[in-house]
């Protein structure tokens, strides 16, 4: 098996770097940007999930045997054979958008969403974005306590999805095709969320020194991820991202740019199903905030 990928020694910041910063005129008329990085190389998601009970430690833990057999999987579940056709991270979830909203994924978000909620100090003035945004459910519940969020993406299916939830309450929700490693953001938002997202990124040290450039002063950040899996029992073989999030060094990197308040807890637990063998993976939530004086 090869050596997962280190996600410590890939957050490292970058100071020389400095993007041209992306022009938004307003949150209904966002700049749209190409690509996200590849997530897969010549694999995808392994099949099954579902929200669990708190249990901390970090590392998955085995969750009993499952019975493996023919059967087509549930919608939103994915076969291995069948993500093996979808090499291009654009056909995967395009391919799936439609049937992406699943009970387990629409409850696992409400978690997540209550758990930010919890963590940070939500105002009815703020504007926020959320990166990786799929169809929406993260951002349009956060959207019910603030006063706008953008919903971002890559992929043309997931995003037309998001439009349609947006339609129903466009005073609070709009949609773009953005993706925040190409620049940061020339009008600075109040907050940025994710959800599983991280894990994806190639380039983390570039996505976080845009994510702090497209902060106000006293901006806050809420990032949700997997804890690491050294064993790779969440992603088929052959993922092209990091085997989960160090949290700890995560942290270390958003406050080496400048990050202050910073916090982290297990919000959630996802149940994925690997080789016939049931594994539990922790979830948890980084969240912390700019000072409220700082150059810009």
């Amino acid at each position: 098996m090869p050596h997962p990928r280190s996600p410590v020694s890939r957050m490292v910041v970058r100071t020389a770097r400095a993007p041209p910063p992306v022009s938004l005129p307003s949150l209904r008329h966002w700049r749209r940007l190409p690509s996200f990085c590849s997530p897969w190389k010549d694999g995808g998601m392994a099949h099954d999930e579902a929200v669990g009970h708190h249990n901390p430690g970090g590392a998955p833990r085995q969750h009993g045997h499952h019975p493996s057999g023919g059967a087509s999987p549930a919608p939103g579940h994915v076969h291995r054979d069948d993500e093996r056709a979808y090499v291009d991270p654009a056909d995967f979830f395009n391919a799936r958008a439609r049937e992406w909203d699943t009970p387990q994924k629409v409850a696992f978000l409400h978690t997540i969403a209550e758990a930010i909620a919890d963590a940070v100090p939500l105002d009815r003035s703020w504007r926020a974005v959320e990166i990786g945004a799929g169809t929406g459910l993260l951002g349009a519940e956060i959207a019910t306590r603030i006063q706008h969020v953008v919903l971002t993406d890559v992929s043309p299916g997931m995003l037309e999805v998001a439009q349609e939830r947006a339609a129903s309450a466009p005073e609070r929700l709009s949609v773009a095709r953005y993706d925040l490693t190409e620049g940061p953001l020339a009008e600075p938002v109040d907050l940025i969320v994710a959800s599983m997202v991280l894990h994806h990124v190639g380039d983390l040290d570039g996505l976080l020194t845009n994510l702090h450039a497209s902060l106000r002063p006293g901006g806050w950040v809420a990032l949700a991820d997997l804890d690491p899996d050294p064993d790779n029992h969440y992603h088929e073989d052959g993922f092209g991202g990091h085997h989960g999030i160090d949290r700890a060094a995560l942290q270390a990197t958003l406050r080496t740019l400048g990050f202050i308040g910073l916090t982290e807890r297990t919000v959630a637990q996802r149940t994925k199903a690997k080789d016939g063998v049931d594994y539990v993976h922790d979830v948890f939530l980084v969240t912390g905030h700019l000072p409220q004086s700082q150059g810009r």
